[in-house]
C-alpha cells in the first residue's frame, strides 16, 4: 500500500446479530491497522458512517469513546418472502484540515514623558559662574521649588544633578521657580513643542558609521550675532517668569533703562549685518522682545523698547 493511502478500517460488531429488526441495538467498534498491522480503536463521533441498502441504522456513542451502538429504525421489505435482504454498514472518515494562524504582534515605542538637566549660576550682566546646588554649605532647598503645573511636573535628582520632569509631551510650557539660601528667587520658563513621532523600521536610513559628517560651520559674523541673541533672550527672561514678582515702580524703571538699552545694543547690530541668516536671526530676535514681562511694556513713547529691525533688501 502506498504511503498516500489511508489506512482502511474495521467495523467490528459486539453482540451476536441474528435478524434485523427495527428497534434492535448493537454494540460496535471501529478499528484501523497501523504500518506495523497492529489495530487500535477510532473515536466512534469522529467518524461519518453510511447504510445500505437503505438508511436503516441510527449511530450513537457511549461512556467510552471507542465504543458506539446502532439503533435499527426501519428495514427492508421485499416482495419477494424468500429474499433475505442485505444490510451495511460505512465507516469513514471525516475529512479535515488544520491550519495553524500566527498572528504578527508588533510593538511601538512612543515618548512620554521628558526630563530638562537645570543648571545654576550667580553673577551680573552675562558674567555668569556656574555652581552645583548640593555642593555649597548651605544646600539648595529644593522644597521651595514653585511649579506652575504641580500635578504634571516635578523636580528629580540624580548623581547630584537636579532635573525637571515633564509628564507630558503636551505639557508645554512649564515655569519653576527656586528660593536659594540667600533668599533670592530664581524662575525658568521652557517652551516649544515635542512630538514623538513612530518610525518603520524598515524604511528608516541607514545608521551611521564611524563619526557623523560635521555641520558646516557658520561665518564669525553671523556665530557673533547668534550669540548675542541667546545673551539677549537670557538676559529679558531673567526678569519674568514663575515665581517673579513685579517690582516697585522705581525698580521698573531702571529696568525698563537696562533692557532698552540691551535690546537697542542687539538691534543695531543686526541692522548692520548683511550675512546669509539675516531672516533667521530676525525671527531669534523678536522671539526674544516676545519675553520682556508686560509691565515693562507699559512705559511712555521716550523709554518705549524699540521695535524689531526692518529686513534689509
Amino acid at each position: 500500500m502506498s504511503d498516500d493511502q489511508p489506512l482502511p478500517l474495521e467495523i467490528e460488531f459486539l453482540d451476536p446479530i441474528e435478524d434485523i429488526e427495527v428497534g434492535n441495538v448493537y454494540r460496535f467498534q471501529v478499528l484501523q491497522r497501523n504500518a506495523r498491522g497492529e489495530k487500535h480503536q477510532l473515536p466512534v463521533e469522529t467518524l461519518d458512517y453510511g447504510f445500505a441498502p437503505i438508511p436503516w441504522g441510527k449511530v450513537a456513542s457511549t461512556n467510552d469513546p471507542g465504543l458506539g451502538t446502532i439503533q435499527v429504525v426501519q428495514v427492508v421489505n421485499p416482495e419477494d418472502v424468500f429474499l433475505a435482504p442485505h444490510y451495511s454498514v460505512e465507516a469513514i472518515i471525516r475529512p479535515h484540515a488544520i491550519r495553524t494562524l500566527a498572528p504578527k504582534k508588533r510593538i511601538r515605542m512612543s515618548a512620554i514623558a521628558f526630563e530638562i538637566e537645570l543648571g545654576f549660576a550667580t553673577g551680573l550682566e552675562g558674567k555668569w559662574k556656574s555652581f552645583q546646588p548640593f555642593s555649597l554649605p548651605r544646600p539648595v532647598d529644593l522644597a521651595t521649588a514653585k511649579l506652575s503645573d504641580p500635578v504634571n511636573q516635578k523636580i528629580v535628582t540624580r548623581d547630584g544633578k537636579v532635573f525637571l520632569r515633564v509628564e507630558h509631551l503636551e505639557d508645554l510650557p512649564a515655569e519653576i521657580a527656586l528660593t536659594f539660601p540667600n533668599g533670592e528667587t530664581a524662575a525658568l520658563k521652557i517652551e516649544g513643542s515635542l512630538r514623538g513621532t513612530s518610525l518603520d523600521p524598515n524604511a528608516r536610513t541607514r545608521t551611521q558609521v564611524g563619526a557623523a559628517p560635521a555641520e558646516p560651520t557658520e561665518d564669525a559674523e553671523t556665530a557673533a550675532c547668534r550669540a548675542e541673541l541667546v545673551e539677549l533672550r537670557a538676559y529679558i527672561a531673567s526678569f519674568g517668569g514663575a515665581g517673579k514678582k513685579r517690582p516697585d515702580d522705581a525698580t521698573i524703571d531702571g529696568i525698563r533703562r537696562r533692557i532698552g538699552a540691551r535690546v537697542q545694543k542687539t538691534k543695531d547690530r543686526l541692522v548692520s549685518y548683511v550675512g546669509p541668516r539675516q531672516e533667521e536671526l530676525l525671527t531669534l530676535f523678536r522671539g526674544a522682545t516676545d519675553l520682556i514681562p508686560g509691565y515693562l511694556h507699559e512705559t511712555p513713547a521716550e523709554v518705549s523698547v524699540p521695535p524689531a529691525p526692518p529686513v534689509s533688501g
